[in-house]
């Protein structure tokens, strides 16, 4: 038995989706909520509430949300399944007009994509050291 996507059953998860989002909302009391997957190589988007409250206009799937601070963790996991290694320095992806720097050579994507310098917690003489 060959173990191709093409012999995988391939099932609707809006059950499961809907599951989970209709407790989350309710717990949480978030008014929208819009979720796309790709599962068997296919698309999928479910909207659920609304994008405002004040005209009750249905989230969808052109629904621009305000991520703030999660954008980070987007940003960070589709650039390690793109380029795959976040070790490497972030200079290796900049282009060629680029002027080498000592500092920026140290800083990792993986640094970069988590908002992590590598400063010191503690800075000497400053209170809390």
């Amino acid at each position: 038995m060959s173990n191709s996507p093409t012999d995988t059953p391939i099932i609707d998860p809006g059950g499961i989706v809907v599951t989970f989002v209709q407790t989350f909302m309710a717990v949480t009391q978030t008014p929208a909520v819009v979720v796309a997957l790709i599962y068997g190589g296919r698309q999928y988007f479910y909207s659920y509430g609304s994008a405002d409250l004040a005209t009750n206009t249905p989230a969808g799937e052109l629904t621009v949300f305000e991520l703030a601070s999660v954008t980070k963790v987007f940003t960070a996991t589709l650039t390690a399944y793109e380029l795959g290694d976040l070790s490497q320095p972030v200079t290796k992806y900049l282009p060629g007009s680029y002027v080498p720097n000592v500092g920026l050579s140290k800083v990792t994507l993986l640094r970069l994509l988590t908002h992590t310098s590598g400063m010191p917690d503690q800075i000497p003489g400053q209170p809390g050291e």
